[in-house]
């Protein structure tokens, strides 16, 4: 519309004025519709979290992780990665039995704190097969005691076999560091988040189906792991070349 044209037509005003005069306007259009508030910030309302590079993450530290207690503590453990989960931070702390090795860990550039948690099955399997015993799954009395000494030093020694396993995990996806901050038995004193804020949780289990000789589990608060979702890279696995007779069969086909 050129400047100065009219929006309306002078016969057009003069209806409209015609109509108001006569008081014939009616209700309108879009009166009285019910509206409700939409918050972006809701979690409800935020996306779900794709977990596919974690997973991938969490694959490899599985091999890695092995690698790295097999060189630093000779314990050669069969090493499970499970299903990443996303649960909210007070649900999983009534879940962590009390004595647990709890670091709390600075996994930059993540924003935030992270925790180490290793299972106190884990840390005694570790001592009996630093000492050239066979570990063994404990029960009772033996598995809720406190650590002594030695197996606080164990445990030092496999939480460092974790961050190094993490360092190379994350390495294709992001370049990481880990900061050991403070180490708890306790899990209550721990008071990492809310209890009502979400983390991810990604787990790995020592020992075959019929021998659970405890597990690692590596928490993420799910804020910090959104805000790195567009810088983390997901890795194409490479396929196997075709044989030459696949080759062939593939081309007369």
């Amino acid at each position: 519309m050129a400047n100065g044209d009219k929006l309306l037509t002078d016969e057009e005003m003069e209806a409209i004025e015609e109509v108001v005069a006569s008081g014939n306007l009616g209700e309108g259009y879009n009166i009285g519709i019910d509206a409700r508030g939409y918050d972006l910030t809701a979690r409800e309302n935020q996306p779900a979290l794709d977990t596919e590079v974690l997973e991938q993450i969490n694959t490899r530290l599985q091999r890695h992780l092995r690698l790295s207690l097999l060189k630093e503590l000779k314990y050669d453990a069969l090493v499970s990665a499970e299903v990443v989960e996303v649960i909210e931070y007070g649900e999983y702390i009534q879940k962590i039995s009390s004595p647990s090795s709890l670091s709390v860990t600075k996994i930059s550039p993540l924003k935030g704190e992270c925790l180490c948690v290793l299972d106190a099955q884990l840390v005694y399997s570790c001592v009996d097969n630093w000492f050239g015993g066979s570990p063994r799954p404990l029960s009772g009395g033996a598995a809720s005691r406190e650590f002594s000494r030695t197996e606080e030093v164990v445990a030092k020694k496999v939480r460092l076999s974790v961050y190094s396993a993490l360092l190379e995990a994350w390495a294709p996806s992001l370049e990481v560091q880990c900061e050991f901050m403070r180490s708890e038995a306790n899990p209550l004193l721990v008071n990492l988040l809310a209890e009502d804020e979400q983390v991810v949780v990604t787990r790995l289990k020592m020992g075959g189906s019929d021998e659970a000789l405890g597990s690692v589990d590596i928490v993420y608060p799910l804020d910090s792991v959104k805000l790195l979702r567009g810088s983390m890279v997901k890795v194409v696995e490479a396929k196997a070349p075709k044989s030459r007779l696949e080759k062939q069969w593939a081309s007369r086909l």
